[in-house]
């Protein structure tokens, strides 16, 4: 399977949607908003892995926990 062939499948509102990310990050780089924006996603994605740390934790039984020790 060549990149040709992967390009061939997507749709064109993927096109769109990969036009307007693309655009985007143009425009936060010609503007300098893009270290800002990265730190805020980087902090966002930390908390959701915070998160689901936790909450598989929350899931475990004491048998899990103490098994993995």
């Amino acid at each position: 399977m060549t990149a040709h062939d992967l390009f061939d499948h997507i749709s064109t509102g993927a096109w769109h949607l990969l036009y307007v990310l693309s655009y985007s990050v143009v425009l936060g780089v010609l503007l300098q908003l893009t270290p800002p924006i990265a730190g805020t996603l980087s902090i966002i994605w930390l908390c959701l892995q915070m998160f689901a740390y936790f909450r598989r934790k929350a899931w475990l039984t004491d048998e899990e926990r103490n098994s993995s020790k």
